[in-house]
Order: structure tokens, then C-alpha cells, then sequence
């Protein structure tokens, strides 16, 4: 959708920047930030020296933050479209490394059914040797598999 920010003639409002598409905002917004302060210094001292006339002060006051909510609106669609980049970049990212765990889990899942395959041994064999076999295998499984727990746990 292309909502368009009302102009702030539009609003009834006098513009203090220059109008155009190509506004520096960081100048602008700087340069509306210092008569900010400057006219509530001399809303200060006009409290001070002549009360009564401080009327005119806060309408300046308010005519510049105006101009601020204005500019500071015009960037919103920047803001909205660079959040939405960033967002997408950080999903991208987590699927990646989804991805890697997942390819990081059917290695070991694999190496533990290698591993673990029961020995069937020839004939010629003892059965002391199928027992030494046998637990070296389940040895092997048990130490792929903390392998697995710690990285699991330190990502």
C-alpha cells in the first residue's frame, strides 16, 4: 500500500525545511533540534522579563515540533522497510544453522549406527573377543553421543 504522509501545508502548518524529495533529514532534524532549544531559552526568559507575552513563544514551540513529528514520520517507511530486512536476514541465519544441526545430527546419528552395528564376528573367533568388540563399540557410541550432547548444549 502507499500511504502518503499529508504535506504539513496540507495540515495548515508552516513548513521550516526545505521542501523537494531530496531533504538531508539528519541536517534538518539537527538543525530543528537547535531552534528547539534556542526558543525555549527564550521562552525562559520571557517568563522572566514579560509574562505576558509568552503566548507567542509556545506557538514557535509548537509550530517546530510540528515540523519534527513531520519529518520524523516521513521516515517511517524507511524504518519499516529496514526492521523487515533485518528480520528477514535473522530468519535466514536461524535456518542456516537449523540446517547445520540438522546435517550435524545425522552424522552422529549415522556414526553411532556404524559404530554400534553388533559384531557378528567369524567362527574362528572367541567369544571373549565379540565381548571386548562389543563394549569398545558401545564405548565409541557413548563418546559420539556426548560429543553430541555437548554441542547441543554449547550453541
Amino acid at each position: 500500500t502507499d500511504d502518503v504522509l499529508p504535506s504539513l501545508e496540507d495540515q495548515g502548518v508552516r513548513q521550516l525545511y526545505p521542501k523537494g524529495p531530496n531533504i538531508d533529514f539528519k541536517k534538518e532534524l539537527r538543525s530543528l533540534n537547535r531552534e528547539l532549544q534556542l526558543h525555549i531559552l527564550e521562552l525562559a526568559d520571557v517568563l522572566v522579563e514579560r509574562p505576558s507575552q509568552y503566548a507567542r513563544q509556545v506557538e514557535e514551540i509548537s509550530l517546530i515540533f510540528k515540523n519534527l513529528h513531520h519529518l520524523l514520520n516521513s521516515l517511517r517507511p524507511h524504518q519499516a522497510r529496514a526492521t523487515l530486512i533485518h528480520i528477514l536476514e535473522l530468519q535466514i541465519q536461524r535456518r542456516k544453522e537449523a540446517l547445520e544441526d540438522i546435517k550435524r545430527g545425522n552424522f552422529y546419528s549415522r556414526e553411532c549406527r556404524r559404530v554400534h552395528v553388533p559384531f557378528t564376528g567369524d567362527k574362528g573367533h572367541s567369544s571373549q573377543n565379540s565381548h571386548k568388540e562389543a563394549r569398545r563399540s558401545t564405548k565409541t557410541t557413548q563418546g559420539i553421543a556426548r560429543d553430541l550432547r555437548w554441542t547441543v548444549a554449547f550453541r
